[in-house]
């Protein structure tokens, strides 16, 4: 209440974080890369005002990386990580809250009422993924065969150079895919047309879920997995190499639309309750 705010892409100098109340760092697979973290050897002498840790996950078990992160966690007012996995690869649990990220949950994005039946338009948002063997054309095309309008979600708007695992964003993506006018930024009334959201990224699948719309997603992260788990709705979670799956799962939707989404109501009351 009553602070100004100011998002910083970089790690500013001590004396500049000093003159704060309060240091927000975060979050995603972007940790243990930031700067704050790996200034850890030095943090602790030189900043005098407290800050809080939200979002991170972890990219693999690391015990040098897991070992300097704990170093982390018992001294900001608060430390959260958004999945379970990156929870049980940190030496010590006291002290760290655990869950889906809902930095998007807020006031400012409406809630749009879902769809009469399952047959309206596909919400799809892919990105590239160099890690595994897989078309995002097939994905693409499976959504196409349903006999729905597709609608592209581009998630992720930045230069190729601040991911060093793309070539390009999910903008140039969809639009390669010939998906019709994918926008160079958010727009969050894609979702009030939508009967279903399909997203690889994480933050569409929560963004679908706060919408209450059926979601599927892909098991291609460990955060996505456990984010299908934790919700119940793991037989949404499927292989990305598989298109016939995704189909498959575009018509189980369909064939008990109401149930679903009373499932994914359910689930959104829920997580705004604990959130």
């Amino acid at each position: 209440m009553h602070h100004a705010i100011n998002f910083l892409g970089w790690m500013p100098s001590y004396s500049a974080l000093n003159e704060s109340d309060l240091v927000l760092v975060g979050g995603g697979s972007i940790w243990p890369d930031s700067a704050f973290f790996t200034r850890h050897e030095t943090l602790f002498a030189h900043l005098s005002v407290p800050f809080c840790v939200i979002g991170i996950s972890a990219r693999s078990d690391n015990p040098g990386i897991n070992n300097r992160t704990q170093r982390l966690v018992d001294r900001p007012a608060f430390f959260h990580v958004r999945d379970e996995e990156t929870l049980q690869v940190l030496p010590s649990k006291s002290g760290i809250r655990a869950g889906a990220d809902l930095s998007w949950w807020n006031d400012d994005i409406p809630q749009y009422p879902a769809a009469s039946d399952g047959r309206g338009p596909i919400v799809l948002n892919l990105r590239e993924w160099k890690r595994s063997d897989w078309s995002p054309p097939k994905l693409a095309a499976a959504c196409r065969e349903s006999g729905s309008a597709i609608l592209p979600m581009p998630m992720f708007f930045g230069l190729p150079v601040h991911d060093s695992a793309i070539d390009r964003n999910d903008t140039a993506l969809l639009h390669e895919l010939g998906l019709s006018d994918p926008r160079p930024y958010w727009r969050d009334e894609v979702l009030s047309d939508a009967a279903i959201v399909v997203s690889m990224r994480f933050h569409g699948l929560l963004l679908g879920i706060r919408s209450c719309r059926p979601v599927i997603g892909f098991d291609y992260h460990p955060k996505i997995r456990s984010l299908f788990a934790s919700l119940g709705l793991s037989e949404f979670c499927l292989p990305l190499n598989e298109p016939v799956r995704l189909r498959e799962a575009i018509a189980k939707i369909r064939d008990d639309y109401d149930g679903v989404v009373e499932r994914v109501s359910a689930i959104c009351s829920a997580l705004f309750a604990t959130g």
